[in-house]
């Protein structure tokens, strides 16, 4: 790192003799004009900017860049190629960046006088790192947080259970890919018990001690950036004026929808398995729904064939990745958003290959030459028009961040980024849905239901788990009774019990030490879980609004023209706004950005009630017709 050290020294203090770097290639002008470096600041700051000052930026900036683009390089490379060179490289890089950004940080105050800046000016000119509070670690403790991360990531990815089958007399190696087929797809209550039971076997025990050390490090982290603990680090996030959103008050009123989505549901699971193993009036039991988890709901998709229902295993028109990623660039060209580069489509990788560290779709910003990547497992089903669509608003949302300086080269809070591009998705996903099987009031609901399945049945779900976070590591026997704690939140908000009894299984095993949250990987380490809970509210909010500026809605005309089926397809006013979003980057508040698009900060669970309006009266028939129980009894 000396050597860094050294040339960072040199750029800064002697920058104003390396104005001949080629800035061709780089986002920010060379120059000292009102139109420059000096245009991207707050007031207060570019007033403080000398035009020597400037170039010296400039320069900390190209490293920065060349910092950033080594990072992205060899975190792709393990992403797309998993093996043990790729993969020590992709730690390496993580450290490496983490220590760049340290030392512009503690070097600051010695250049601030170079760069003829105040220090507390300077300061937030060299953070690039979108979560600033792990900036305060030292190396050991960011080397174990990344560590305890991939431990429970490779646990998860790699597990394999053995068991023994009677049948064929010898012990067969069941792998996770495995489990999830068979918790998918089978009808036998007691074999999606037993391989339930078996997985929370096999991962309960180490991954509850590797988290407890993860969040025991989180902790720590938020006492160096002066909170309390974690929780109320991330919390921040998500904050007005100090205040959090009324999440409450969102849950109540989401509640109602959601129990008549819970009733519809728990009917075709007691028709499918039978009224011992889902009572008329009970909780339902998670192993049931599809997943070791109990979400996603879409799991559960070919069970309501007898509802004419279009599944998740429908192929798409598209038939290629390439006519797939064609049809979704059409999309966003309608809009006005541009073209973008060839290489998108050239440099990414769509075919689902063995050697990908996992599945998950993910969009990348490499950070040299408007190189921009989709990693994208294509297995040509509906969820490919959604995904796909996703993806490319990414990559959109990177080009337009390129008139930013470095620093602010990211996008926003993750909750309003998701949130946004998923209301541009909305409309497609719709339109793609009608085109396909034809416009009729069935194929509507169906398509309905397969919605809210996705975006309304995690939000109790999500809560409770947020729930559970804030308080199941408080007291000193915290340990104890995270799980019990677990079961008892899931019960309250979301409906769902686990399939098997912890006292029984105590006795007939001592060592039954179970930690049945670790299968909500990415929500324990992806923080914080309120995240899942805001980007649907979010992403309605935008799409109403979005509706509206285009006047393809009128909430006064609402049963003459509902909200999904707004079609955002050719309104150049859309790409405008969604464009100059995009293009602030991370330099402003995702609350402003949002207050760009709705006209105001406020949280409102209102406009997802509006889209789902016309499913919830149709399922409160149903239900009412077949007396199905709203709720659920102990």
């Amino acid at each position: 790192m000396s050597c860094l050290f050294r040339l960072i020294v040199v750029m800064f203090v002697f920058g104003s003799h390396y104005c001949s770097v080629d800035y061709s290639r780089r986002s920010v002008s060379p120059t000292c004009s009102p139109d420059g470096l000096k245009s991207n600041m707050s007031d207060k700051v570019a007033n403080t900017v000398t035009c020597n000052s400037e170039v010296k930026i400039r320069n900390l900036y190209n490293l920065t860049n060349e910092q950033l683009s080594l990072y992205a390089t060899a975190q792709w490379n393990y992403n797309v190629n998993e093996n043990e060179e790729t993969t020590e490289e992709a730690l390496k890089s993580s450290i490496q960046l983490f220590l760049y950004q340290k030392l512009l940080i503690t070097s600051a105050k010695n250049l601030s006088a170079s760069f003829g800046m105040k220090y507390k000016d300077l300061l937030p000119l060299v953070y690039f790192m979108h979560d600033r509070g792990l900036c305060q670690l030292d190396l050991c403790d960011f080397k174990a947080i990344q560590s305890l991360k991939s431990k429970l990531k490779s646990m998860i990815n790699g597990l394999v259970i053995y068991e023994y089958r009677e049948k064929t007399d010898h012990p067969c190696e069941i792998t996770a890919n495995e489990v999830h087929f068979i918790m998918v797809n089978s009808t036998d209550v007691a074999e999606l018990k037993y391989y339930w039971k078996a997985w929370h076997t096999h991962t309960g025990f180490e991954m509850k001690t590797i988290y407890m050390k993860y969040i025991g490090l989180l902790d720590h982290m938020a006492k160096l950036n002066n909170f309390s603990n974690e929780f109320e680090y991330y919390a921040k996030l998500y904050s007005t004026d100090g205040c959090r959103p009324n999440v409450d008050r969102m849950y109540e009123n989401i509640r109602p929808l959601y129990l008549q989505l819970y009733a519809r549901v728990r009917r075709i699971l007691r028709e499918k398995f039978g009224t011992v193993a889902v009572s008329c009036d009970g909780p339902i039991p998670v192993h049931l729904l599809g997943s070791i988890l109990g979400q996603p709901w879409t799991n559960l998709l070919p069970s309501l064939t007898h509802e004419r229902f279009i599944h998740i295993s429908s192929r798409t028109n598209a038939k290629t990745p390439k006519r797939l990623f064609d049809q979704a660039n059409r999309f966003f060209t309608s809009i006005g958003m541009g073209n973008l580069p060839k290489s998108v489509w050239s440099n990414s990788m769509f075919e689902e290959n063995e050697n990908f560290a996992d599945c998950t779709s993910s969009s990348w910003d490499m950070y040299k030459n408007n190189d921009f990547r989709i990693k994208m497992c294509f297995r040509d089903t509906v969820d490919d028009v959604y995904t796909m669509h996703k993806q490319l608003g990414l990559v959109h949302y990177f080009s337009a961040y390129k008139i930013q300086p470095i620093i602010f080269q990211h996008t926003s809070d993750a909750a309003f980024v998701d949130g946004m591009i998923n209301a541009l998705t909305l409309s497609a996903r719709y339109q793609d849905h009608i085109d396909r099987f034809k416009d009729s009031a069935l194929s509507r609901h169906s398509y309905l239901l397969r919605t809210a399945m996705e975006k309304v049945a995690v939000l109790p779900f999500v809560y409770a788990t947020d729930v559970w976070h804030a308080n199941a590591f408080k007291g000193p026997f915290a340990p104890k009774r995270t799980n019990d704690f677990w079961w008892n939140q899931r019960f309250k908000y979301e409906g769902v019990v686990s399939p098997i009894s912890k006292s029984k299984d105590k006795c007939s095993n001592s060592n039954y030490k179970p930690f049945d949250p670790s299968a909500a990987y990415d929500m324990l380490t992806e923080l914080p879980y309120i995240r899942y809970f805001l980007a649907p509210v979010i992403e309605f909010q935008i799409f109403k609004a979005l509706c509206t500026t285009c006047g393809e809605y009128d909430p006064k005309n609402s049963k003459i023209k509902h909200l999904y089926e707004c079609n955002l397809r050719g309104y150049k006013k859309i790409g405008k706004i969604i464009s100059l979003v995009m293009s602030k980057g991370s330099s402003t508040k995702w609350q402003l950005l949002f207050e760009m698009i709705v006209g105001h900060q406020r949280l409102e669970v209102e406009p997802l009630l509006e889209y789902f309006q016309p499913l919830y009266e149709q399922l409160s028939l149903t239900n009412n017709k077949t007396n199905e129980y709203i709720g659920w009894k102990a």
